[in-house]
């Protein structure tokens, strides 16, 4: 049967989310959609991009992109239940009996593609048939009598999707008086480190890694599940608050930190050890997400009072910062998405950017795997740090 695609569901509508979870374990049978209050614009708390303010770049045209668009925000959450429904642990896909296939769990109406011909390449329950997508037949696939939370959306092996995407939406559910034995968070495979992050947060013990594709009598999305990191919300806050408590921080002078990607490739800055040993020089301690322990991560960024960082998931990490800290991205002008910008209004944070015009790939680029690679004008760099920090003239 082809896939039909629902943007929401029909039919009850809970007032609270109270009613809600009382109907869930009364054994309301029938889809039912309770939705957050509008959430307030970020507008008044991060200021869109001012060239030579707090958007830095050769030219003011790399950073025309910022002056037009909006700060981006959502106008609340919704929560769905699903009877009888299917939860994929290869695509997070979330499918209602009759084959309908939850949008808000793989697509938001903040504007995130969405492209349901690619679900067949990597998930063996759809079908590409000539174009039109199908699902395979349900009769084999196991039952579990239980009201099912995915913890995450597609996103899920990405360290700022898997902490930004769903993950407060159950850790609310958890904390909630509802919660009991007949709830479960679901996913695929953990990586050790989302293992850490899931028993730090106190929910390891109520999640069921899932094998193959399951059945369960609800399944409980939300439309935070994918792209909730593009425009998160203030339901991202519990995660970062709980994380860092658990962190016995030892304060110290406030400190200037830089996040570098790694070894990762996707956004690839071709100077980085020149622009690495400059911001040495202005005081700067580098940081390395991918092989720092989260203790120690999260003493460092909490102590920061400047933090210059890649754009990309590690950007995440300046949720523990102290409100009022500062936040320089530098990423190329092509990827203005924005999202650390609306963490940073979410946090209390001033964020400020450094825009790169883009190389173009070389074959050899394309041989290494460089998806897009840019190089930091130092200057430029230098006069953004002279805005931000006052310590460094």
């Amino acid at each position: 049967m082809s896939v039909r695609l629902i943007e929401t569901v029909t039919g009850r509508t809970a007032g609270t989310l109270s009613e809600f979870m009382q109907a869930l374990l009364e054994g309301y049978a029938q889809p039912m959609l309770y939705r957050t209050s509008d959430f307030l614009h970020l507008d008044n708390v991060v200021k869109a991009a001012e060239f030579g303010k707090n958007a830095f770049a050769e030219k003011e045209s790399l950073i025309n992109d910022w002056y037009s668009k909006p700060i981006a925000h959502r106008q609340g959450i919704e929560f769905v239940s699903l009877p009888y429904s299917l939860f994929s642990p290869y695509s997070y896909s979330v499918i209602a009996s009759g084959n309908y296939l939850y949008k808000g769990a793989l697509d938001t109406s903040a504007g995130v593609d969405f492209r349901l011909e690619s679900l067949a390449t990597f998930d063996p329950i759809f079908r590409n048939e000539g174009g039109d997508i199908s699902i395979s037949s349900w009769e084999k696939v196991p039952y579990v009598d239980k009201i099912a939370m995915p913890i995450c959306g597609p996103g899920a092996p990405n360290f700022g999707h898997f902490l930004m995407d769903g993950l407060g939406a159950a850790l609310a559910l958890k904390s909630s008086p509802y919660f009991n034995d007949d709830f479960t968070l679901v996913g695929g495979h953990l990586a050790s480190w989302q293992e850490d992050i899931l028993d730090r947060l106190g929910l390891l013990k109520n999640y069921t890694p899932l094998p193959s594709h399951t059945t369960f009598r609800v399944l409980l999305a939300n439309t935070m599940l994918y792209g909730h990191l593009q425009f998160p919300t203030r339901f991202v806050r519990p995660v970062f608050d709980l994380l860092r408590i658990g962190v016995a921080v030892t304060k110290t002078d406030q400190t200037k930190i830089f996040i570098n990607r790694g070894v990762s490739k996707k956004r690839f800055m071709r100077n980085r050890s020149q622009v690495e040993e400059m911001l040495i020089d202005y005081g700067f301690r580098i940081v390395d997400p991918t092989i720092t322990p989260m203790n120690d991560i999260v003493q460092e960024v909490s102590n920061a009072r400047v933090v210059v960082g890649e754009g990309g998931a590690g950007m995440a990490h300046v949720a523990f910062c102290e409100t009022g800290a500062k936040v320089l991205e530098i990423q190329p002008s092509t990827f203005p998405d924005g999202w650390t910008r609306q963490t940073c209004g979410v946090f209390g944070l001033d964020w400020y950017l450094c825009a790169c015009a883009p190389d173009v790939l070389s074959d050899h680029d394309i041989s290494e795997g460089i998806e897009m690679a840019y190089s930091v004008n130092i200057d430029v760099l230098k006069a953004a740090l002279r805005e931000i920090d006052n310590d460094k003239s």
